[in-house]
């Protein structure tokens, strides 16, 4: 494992240690996707995360303010990383229990990328097992083109 993955690595088990902190007992599963999840980030890819809480606040602005101060446990770290040339921002998405059961397209982005940091109810881990399968049942492939992807989700209707 090169540096840039190994400082990646730092940050997010320092952003898990965070949530746990921040969140508490409402922190349900914290996973890493995008770039990160891939293994595939740069000196200034961001550290894109879902967060799944028992209750999530109704309002974005509420969430966001949520993420804020999970962030700021954080920051040490991130300016130390700065000045490695690491320039690695928090992109924190909030979800409730209940809206994960749901599902949402972000649940496509992380079906093959997530790498989940805590999970201890298995929540998370197995409603990924759900869409992949779903994803398999309907022969939908995913489609890279260039550093790009989407999927192709087959015919007919599809359930997240």
């Amino acid at each position: 494992m090169g540096m840039l993955h190994q400082q990646f690595e730092r940050l997010a088990v320092a952003s898990c240690e965070a949530a746990r902190e921040t969140f508490g007992d409402n922190l349900v599963a914290l996973a890493v996707f995008g770039s990160v999840g891939r293994g595939t980030p740069r000196f200034d890819s961001d550290l894109d995360l879902l967060g799944v809480l028992e209750t999530a606040p109704r309002h974005r602005r509420d969430r966001w303010l949520l993420a804020e101060g999970m962030g700021e446990h954080v920051r040490p770290l991130q300016v130390e990383l700065a000045g490695q040339g690491v320039h690695a921002e928090l992109s924190l998405i909030l979800k409730s229990r209940t809206e994960l059961a749901a599902g949402f397209p972000l649940l496509l982005d992380m079906v093959d990328d997530a790498v989940i940091l805590t999970d201890p109810t298995g929540v998370l881990t197995a409603r990924l097992g759900l869409l992949r399968q779903r994803l398999s049942a309907a022969g939908a492939r995913r489609i890279w083109v260039g550093n790009a992807w989407h999927w192709d989700l087959g015919s007919g209707a599809f359930e997240i």
